[in-house]
């Protein structure tokens, strides 16, 4: 399986859509901002989008 399918199947996995709306229905998701931002700056550097500002 090639890069984009695994990316595309972890988008579209509807049962882990279905647990966090639940979550969020809940009051129960917890948002992990550390996460976010790795993910968010690995995702920039891949573009080749610099974050940092002088």
């Amino acid at each position: 399986m090639k890069h984009h399918e695994l990316v595309t199947e972890r988008l579209m996995d509807s049962k882990r859509v279905d647990e966090i709306r639940q979550q969020l229905a809940n009051g129960t998701h917890h948002v992990n901002a550390a996460h976010v931002a790795d993910k968010l700056l690995h995702f920039e550097s891949a573009l080749g989008v610099s974050s940092v500002t002088s």
